[in-house]
């Protein structure tokens, strides 16, 4: 339970902050955040978005914490990269509940 609420947790984070260009009215690249299934598949250069227990190897969280450069509106809050690394550490698990979100095309 307490794993399916980290990744319940986890995409809330992420639909929040990255679904404007990774999800809501298009999706940037292979990521897509409105989908639990794709956003932990996804890859770029080779590299997967979110490397389950290793941050070091996830673009997405290099993108985020290291560079800084994600998501593009300004730094994520502390406490929602907190959410994400426990999430990563805790091998990506899904939510309780996986649900898509509305695909507006």
């Amino acid at each position: 339970q307490a794993d399916a609420d980290l990744g319940a947790k986890a995409m809330a984070v992420l639909q929040k902050h990255c679904g404007a260009c990774h999800g809501a009215t298009r999706a940037s690249g292979p990521l897509d955040v409105r989908d639990y299934k794709t956003t932990v598949t996804a890859s770029r250069k080779g590299k997967p978005y979110f490397a389950a227990k290793d941050a070091d190897k996830s673009f997405a969280w290099q993108r985020i914490a290291v560079e800084k450069d994600m998501p593009q509106d300004g730094e994520m809050p502390a406490a929602d990269q907190d959410v994400l690394k426990a999430w990563i550490a805790a091998g990506v698990p899904a939510p309780a509940k996986v649900v898509a979100a509305a695909r507006p095309f």
